[in-house]
């Protein structure tokens, strides 16, 4: 893989939508909602890929010559799942990090989650939804946890897809604010003090801060 961008540049935006909009077209569940509004493909896609990539340098550097207005677009799509936020973000949160380092990929995260966000309350009323989030098995037993991670204390292992050890789960506490948890490609949940995250054994996963944020991490394994 060629070096991560540093810093956010039209040259980066452009890599990061096409990149992440090649996973949408090969992802089972988006590609459909997807191929419904715009086709199938190169062809069809391409208009899309320079308006969407014109959108972000808009959004992200201020400049450029978009017109649009996202919202009003994704009104005339068929219904969808709203679940698919999530799944969308999912994929939008691996394709920053796989394009870009630790601060700017934060940032483009950030927007993302803030206009999923909309477009969720635009169409459905309602703030992101996620699915339920797994559950630590009773036999497991608290045995550590880490030290409380402020925002700009939070190591960059955990802010990169990494795993637990063999049959380890954990527990994401948020103490402050709201981080993004995102479980492999699929799924994201923002995590406050009210829902902290379960994370399962074998799972890759990261975080992302939303704002000011401090949390722990418990680990959980069988008892002896």
């Amino acid at each position: 893989m060629a070096d991560r961008h540093e810093t956010i540049t039209g040259d980066s935006l452009k890599e990061l939508v096409d990149r992440f909009y090649t996973s949408v077209r090969q992802d089972n569940m988006l590609a459909p909602v997807f191929a419904a509004a715009i086709g199938t493909t190169d062809e069809e896609w391409q208009p899309h890929l320079e308006l969407i990539t014109a959108f972000w340098v808009a959004v992200m550097l201020g400049t450029g010559g978009y017109t649009g207005n996202p919202l009003q677009a994704h009104r005339k799509l068929p219904p969808f799942n709203a679940l698919l936020f999530g799944r969308w973000l999912a994929l939008f949160a691996n394709t920053a990090h796989e394009t870009h380092s630790i601060a700017p990929a934060t940032l483009l995260i950030r927007k993302s989650v803030s206009m999923a966000d909309a477009m969720s309350r635009d169409l459905y009323g309602a703030s992101l939804n996620a699915p339920a989030m797994p559950v630590i098995p009773p036999a497991k037993r608290h045995y550590r946890s880490t030290p409380v991670f402020d925002t700009a204390g939070i190591p960059d292992a955990l802010r990169r897809a990494h795993k637990t050890a063999a049959g380890v789960f954990a527990r994401i506490v948020v103490e402050k604010g709201r981080l993004l948890y995102t479980i492999g490609h699929e799924q994201t949940h923002i995590l406050t003090p009210e829902h902290p995250g379960v994370i399962e054994p074998d799972s890759p996963h990261f975080v992302t801060p939303l704002d000011d944020v401090k949390f722990t991490v418990e680990f959980y394994k069988e008892a002896g």
